[in-house]
């Protein structure tokens, strides 16, 4: 594959996130022969890196404007930035600022609670 000459970073707001935002991103760029990777992001955007060559990227920032059926993107930053090299374009993981999992309900952690009896009910 060809040196990309351009990459960008995007932030995309609005409703972005359970809308299919990413497969669609991903199939778009793929397209177009655009590199890079796009995720959720915790605070309900979606976060894209883009590299090709110029039109290609801008055809790619231009669909994040509209995005998919059933989006509504209010806006879209955008940050030049240096091309990272990728050989594709893929589906990242979301990016947590948590240090430990979510909190979760004691049907989840039955086998925890029944202590010295031996037993995995919940004892309330």
């Amino acid at each position: 594959m060809a040196k990309a000459d351009h990459a960008v970073r995007a932030v995309v707001s609005g409703r972005v996130q359970g809308v299919g935002f990413r497969d669609a991103t991903v199939a778009r760029a793929r397209k177009q022969g655009v590199l890079g990777w796009v995720r959720n992001a915790e605070d309900g955007s979606v976060h894209v890196h883009a590299e090709g060559d110029w039109d290609a990227v801008e055809g790619l920032v231009a669909f994040l404007r509209k995005g998919p059926r059933g989006a509504a993107v209010e806006g879209v930053e955008l940050e030049e930035v240096k091309a990272e090299g990728h050989e594709q374009f893929a589906v990242r993981a979301a990016r947590s600022g948590r240090s430990c999992p979510p909190p979760v309900g004691p049907r989840y952690c039955a086998g925890d609670v029944g202590g010295e009896r031996g037993d995995r009910t919940v004892h309330l």
